[in-house]
C-alpha cells in the first residue's frame, strides 16, 4: 500500500512539474504588468518606493497603466521586437508625482525595444540598455 501511495504522489509531482514548464510565456499585449525596477536619473536600475506600485497594459495600440497617485495613456507601435511609444499623459490623482515618477516617465519615453522572457518584460533603450523590467501582475 506504501509503494501505491509513494507512486501516486510521484506521478502528481511530475504532473506539476510538467504543468510549470509547459506554461506558456506572457506576451505584451494583454496582459498586466507590474514594473520591478526601472533606471533612475543616473541610468542605474533600481527598485520601487516602498508601498508603491506602477502597472502597464499594451492592447491594441494603446498603453495604459496605473501609479501610485495618477492614472497614464499613450499610443504604441510594435514591429518585431522594437516598439514605439508616444504620446504618453498622466492624470493625476489626490497626490503629487514623486522622483519615481518623473523617472519612470523618461525611461518609458526613451524605449526602443523590448524582450520577454518567461514572465519577465524587459523594455531597452535605443544604447541597447535595459531600462525597465516588469513582471506579471498576479
Amino acid at each position: 500500500m506504501k509503494s501505491n501511495s509513494f507512486l501516486i504522489l510521484e506521478v502528481i509531482i511530475l504532473l506539476l512539474v510538467s504543468a510549470c514548464i509547459t506554461q506558456e510565456p506572457a506576451t505584451l499585449e494583454d496582459t498586466l504588468w507590474k514594473l520591478d525596477l526601472y533606471a533612475n536619473q543616473k541610468g542605474n536600475l533600481v527598485s520601487l518606493l516602498p508601498d508603491t506600485e506602477i502597472t502597464a497594459q499594451f492592447s491594441g495600440g494603446v498603453l495604459s497603466g496605473k501609479g501610485n497617485c495618477y492614472d497614464y495613456s499613450g499610443n504604441y507601435e510594435v514591429n518585431g521586437n522594437t516598439i514605439s511609444i508616444r504620446n504618453i499623459e498622466m492624470v493625476l490623482g489626490d497626490c503629487w508625482p514623486s522622483s519615481q515618477d518623473s523617472d519612470y516617465w523618461m525611461a518609458l519615453s526613451s524605449v526602443r525595444s523590448y524582450e520577454i522572457h518567461g514572465n519577465i518584460l524587459e523594455m531597452i533603450n535605443a544604447e541597447g540598455k535595459v531600462i525597465s523590467i516588469y513582471s506579471t501582475k498576479d
